[in-house]
């Protein structure tokens, strides 16, 4: 399973979505707000995406594989 982080309207995160879908990806849309104002449930998967996010210069879509070693 893939998690993607991304804002609605996004011409990168809709695309992704689109090929993901169309390449029968199983995936979980989470918004990228979720990153940037941590939520009382964060997870080691949003901890994840925010490293992610910092090392591509906090652009978005970020997307994150459940099967990596958290």
């Amino acid at each position: 399973m893939k998690y993607i982080f991304g804002e609605n309207g996004c011409p990168k995160y809709v695309n992704l979505k689109r090929e993901y879908k169309k390449c029968n990806i199983e995936f979980v849309e989470r918004g990228i707000s979720r990153l940037k104002k941590p939520q009382e449930d964060r997870d080691n998967i949003d901890v994840v995406a925010f490293s992610i996010l910092c090392e591509n210069g906090m652009k978005s879509p970020v997307v994150v594989d459940d099967e990596i070693d958290i």
